[in-house]
């Protein structure tokens, strides 16, 4: 089950979307909330507009439809020449576009840090290693596995193969070693050592490797998939509930996470220890929400739950039902629609007549049905669709509605702060709200999960 935490207790009115509240820093306990950072080159901006619609394209695949400025044709991201011309303008060159959120990790023993890509949208767990060519001038600016120094590494069947949305990529082999992420050590953990990366990771000093949290079915291990960490965690039985939690935060702190809650044994006794993980309640003084995941339901989890084995649609994410959207005092149905939330991606990017009505051009009759009997208009004045950047402007100074998506049967609002992405020039301002393409489901990326506690 996934939830994501609400801040009223009390049933919604349709028309009155609402904001998530603020992470109070100073209350955080520090062994029982893992903080995340930030990598280097984001400590005091986001990615560029271009590389994270262009990563969303590769990672997800979607062609163009009618506003998405960016497509994947025959493997390769392109940007596309503009709203009513859907031929290839140019291919994207790949880049490295680190995720803005990393999460230190201990691998080994003895162990190294690395810090590592905090991932819900993948499930591949690979580092920068020692068999890596050259790998000794890049010890200034990586941490470095090496599974020859570790006491408890061992050679494993497999290989590995992932590429990224920015064209970027990453092979190597597989080993097992002991893993030691939010308090919790895991044993015998399949570690993915690179033997081979892109250029585009030789050139940047940002993450030393990825940690991925999606539903082990999508990891890229062959011939044979590998347990994710948290499969491990609950297979061996090391946390109680099989539940993690994130919080991503704006500004100059970046958001905590958790597992657990750990369970500590010794030759004596069990105990569950709720200082290592655990549900934040002080996020909020409301309750939490949960909402079904659609998704290939992983037997470990179901085991753990004592739920049998259910029928499932989606493709391995964190995947959830999102029927509607509200801007300001107008509400909106979107029958049968579903959002993926992923740490991995940067932007929200929803369907094309959801993107045209947020924007201010009149919706069509199709998926969209208006609610509210009352409908002022609370749509961005002025925006329009930047051609050259490949999505939707607005000008700077304009007034921002409130832009609410519902996740199961609550609706959460976007904060303002994070609708703008970056500049357009000129006196205007990129949304972080954009086309999905040609795909039937929504990415809620780091612009809509900041504003929400999930777990």
């Amino acid at each position: 089950m996934g939830c994501v935490q609400s801040v009223e207790e009390e049933t919604r009115v349709e028309n009155e979307p609402y904001y998530a509240p603020k992470v109070v820093e100073g209350g955080m306990n520090d062994r029982r909330l893992h903080r995340l950072a930030r990598p280097d080159i984001y400590r005091d901006k986001r990615p560029s507009f271009y590389s994270a619609y262009s990563r969303a394209a590769h990672r997800y695949g979607f062609e163009s439809g009618k506003y998405a400025g960016f497509a994947k044709r025959n493997n390769v991201v392109v940007k596309v020449c503009g709203r009513h011309d859907k031929a290839t303008d140019h291919e994207v060159p790949a880049e490295s576009v680190q995720n803005e959120y990393v999460v230190p990790v201990t691998i080994g023993n003895p162990g190294v840090t690395l810090n590592l890509d905090f991932d819900t949208g993948s499930s591949d767990l690979w580092v920068w290693s020692s068999e890596l060519a050259k790998v000794a001038q890049y010890t200034n600016t990586h941490s470095i596995y090496n599974p020859k120094a570790s006491r408890t590494a061992r050679h494993a069947h497999g290989t590995w193969d992932i590429s990224y949305g920015d064209g970027s990529s990453a092979s190597g082999d597989v080993y097992t070693d002991m893993v030691t992420l939010a308090g919790v050590t895991i044993p015998n953990q399949a570690v993915e050592c690179s033997k081979w990366l892109s250029s585009a990771f030789l050139k940047d000093g940002g993450n030393d490797g990825l940690l991925g949290l999606a539903w082990p079915a999508i990891n890229t291990v062959n011939p044979r998939r590998v347990k994710t960490p948290v499969e491990n965690m609950i297979d061996q039985g090391l946390i109680e509930e099989p539940l993690f939690t994130v919080k991503l935060s704006r500004g100059h702190h970046a958001g905590f996470y958790s597992f657990g809650p750990y369970i500590c044994t010794t030759s004596q006794t069990t105990v569950i220890d709720e200082s290592v993980g655990y549900i934040d309640h002080t996020v909020t003084p409301h309750g939490i929400t949960y909402t079904p995941v659609d998704k290939w339901v992983a037997d470990f989890v179901l085991d753990a739950l004592g739920v049998p084995n259910l029928p499932t649609s989606s493709q391995g994410f964190w995947q959830v039902s999102s029927r509607s959207f509200a801007i300001g005092s107008r509400t909106f149905s979107r029958h049968g629609n579903t959002a993926i939330l992923d740490t991995g991606t940067s932007l929200c990017l929803v369907d094309d007549d959801t993107v045209r009505t947020i924007y201010g051009e009149p919706f069509s009759k199709g998926k969209i049905r208006v609610l509210s009997k009352i409908i002022p208009s609370d749509s961005i004045d002025g925006a329009i669709y930047d051609d050259r950047h490949g999505g939707w402007k607005y000008p700077s100074d304009a007034r921002i509605p409130n832009v609410a998506f519902a996740v199961g049967d609550k609706y959460y609002t976007i904060h303002p702060d994070d609708f703008g992405f970056g500049s357009a020039g000129h006196g205007y301002t990129l949304g972080g709200i954009q086309s999905r393409g040609d795909m039937n489901f929504d990415i809620f990326g780091d612009v809509f999960l900041k504003s929400v506690y999930v777990v």
